[in-house]
């Protein structure tokens, strides 16, 4: 993939919070509010630019990549690294997944060598799972939050017990 990362500043925070997925990926749309930029300012987040310096996507690792739960200590055991990562809703469906996710993929094992990497993503979206699966990532937990199942997936499975339940 042909881009460059950038540390997100406030104008790309908002440009990303204010993307609008079709449904149902529109479980994914976020709010453009001060609470929310603020939160992508001092979080380690990263944007994916073009040449021409649009946003393609953006990603993120570690305890903000994570969905948050009262179950977190039993969901995130190990020590792993998690990513976080959105791609530009006008991207998506064009059969660039698998090369978005490989590159985002190369920063992680390039910024944490050696360490095992996890990832959290909606059951439905059967289409980021598919991506995910193709690059060697395995389903280790699942758990429920707000009547949503989130699928917990490992590249390592280190630190996980298969198919564990979890309710929130």
């Amino acid at each position: 993939m042909d881009v460059f990362i950038e540390k997100v500043d406030r104008q790309t925070a908002a440009e990303i919070l204010g993307w609008r997925y079709e449904a149902p990926y529109d479980f994914y749309n976020m709010d453009v509010s001060e609470e929310n930029i603020h939160g992508m300012l001092t979080h380690p987040y990263y944007a994916m630019k073009n040449k021409a310096g649009e946003t393609a996507g953006f990603f993120c690792f570690g305890i903000t990549a994570q969905v948050p739960s009262r179950y977190m200590a039993q969901i995130y055991a190990g020590n792993m690294i998690d990513i976080g990562l959105g791609m530009n809703p006008h991207l998506t469906g064009k059969g660039q997944g698998s090369a978005f996710f490989a590159y985002i993929l190369n920063q992680a094992r390039a910024g944490f060598p050696n360490t095992p990497l996890r990832l959290t993503v909606a059951s439905f979206n059967e289409r980021a799972s598919r991506v995910y699966e193709k690059a060697g990532f395995k389903e280790a937990v699942r758990f429920e939050k707000e009547r949503v199942i989130y699928k917990v997936m490992a590249l390592e499975e280190r630190g996980f017990k298969s198919n564990q339940q979890a309710q929130v």
